[in-house]
């Protein structure tokens, strides 16, 4: 027995210990540190495009279904209930994929909805469903993205094999995740080899420092109901996965509809701000109006001055001249002849 025990004590050390070696970094390489993440997303600009703008749904979102042994209990139940909801939407939309959910639920796999097509001029094969969302993407990146422009070299799409573990589905098995570059644009979190990427080595102080897709990317897809990996634990800044409604991509299907409170709000927002744009325009106009009343009262004030001092300079030239009229006739007059007669002579 004793013998028995000092051999699977043998055989679990060096399991352990091949473990670590395949998860340890590389000679003179360590675990990189999360890098900050910055919420500098600029405001949406109007949309003309003939997409929704929507924002992933939350029960899709990988950090917000993950759970952990730190975790309250019920919390981890509430997550683990939640991550069920994630693989049962993602079946019934996209195919089902032999190990998650219910076949039932779905009798295609995943693969009998893919589509190749062209984004950015390289080859990409997806789930059909998100191809409007990726033109879209696609379009506002060429028209927003010019400084600097990015060209990609690689993208992977849909996948055959999952490559998530603990009992997690990675959304490539679906075909709703793009990778774009993964050799250039860093998952440092990853598995450890990933970790040594010479990016990932570097102190920085964002997460954009690790990978040489510029950020304007980030925003433009996020703002079509992609979700970017790169705000997830494993900082996976190459990925980007549609965790919208695709069912609502295009605005002819309408609003979708987890977006009611947030498209209400923007709205609410919107509202308020043409509210107070027709108040300070109301105003101005009310403060030129007020302002040419005062010019032209003004006007008037001096006109009735002019006019005042004109009809004060008349009736004082009247007055001088009807005094000069009565100061001649009250003058005495000189005599005309001589009336004096002399004596005889």
């Amino acid at each position: 027995m004793r013998q028995k025990l000092v051999l699977l004590g043998a055989v679990f050390s060096c399991a352990l210990a091949a473990l670590l070696v395949s998860v340890a970094p590389a000679d003179g390489q360590r675990r990189p540190r999360r890098a900050p993440v910055p919420d500098d997303a600029p405001e949406r600009p109007e949309n003309e495009t003939a997409c929704n703008y929507q924002d992933p749904q939350d029960f899709m979102i990988r950090e917000n279904f993950l759970a952990n042994w730190k975790q309250p209990r019920d919390e981890q139940q509430r997550r683990r209930k939640l991550q069920r909801e994630a693989v049962r939407y993602r079946t019934e939309q996209y195919g089902y994929f032999e190990g998650f959910g219910n076949p039932r639920w779905n009798k295609h796999a995943p693969t009998h909805y893919a589509k190749r097509v062209q984004f950015m001029d390289l080859p990409i094969r997806v789930n059909e469903k998100i191809i409007p969302a990726l033109e879209c993407v696609e379009a506002q990146l060429r028209a927003e993205c010019t400084e600097p422009v990015y060209t990609p070299r690689r993208l992977s799409g849909i996948r055959t094999k999952n490559t998530y573990h603990n009992g997690q589905a990675s959304n490539h098995i679906y075909g709703i995740a793009v990778d774009v570059d993964p050799l250039l644009n860093t998952c440092c979190m990853c598995v450890a080899q990933w970790g040594d990427h010479p990016l990932c080595q570097n102190e920085v102080e964002s997460i954009y420092e690790r990978m040489e897709m510029p950020p304007c990317w980030v925003h433009v897809f996020e703002r079509f109901g992609f979700y970017w990996l790169g705000r997830d634990s494993l900082q996976d800044t190459m990925h980007f996965e549609f965790l919208g409604d695709p069912n609502h991509i295009l605005k002819t299907t309408g609003d979708p509809p987890h977006m009611a409170e947030a498209l209400a709000a923007e709205r609410a927002v919107q509202e308020e701000r043409e509210a107070e744009e027709r108040a300070a325009a109301e105003a101005e106009a009310a403060r030129i109006a007020a302002e040419r009343e005062a010019e032209l009262e003004a006007a008037r004030q001096a006109e009735e001055r002019a006019a005042a001092a004109r009809a004060e300079a008349a009736a004082a030239q009247q007055a001088a001249a009807a005094e000069e009229v009565a100061t001649t006739s009250e003058r005495p007059q000189a005599n005309r002849g001589c009336s004096v007669s002399a004596p005889g002579l």
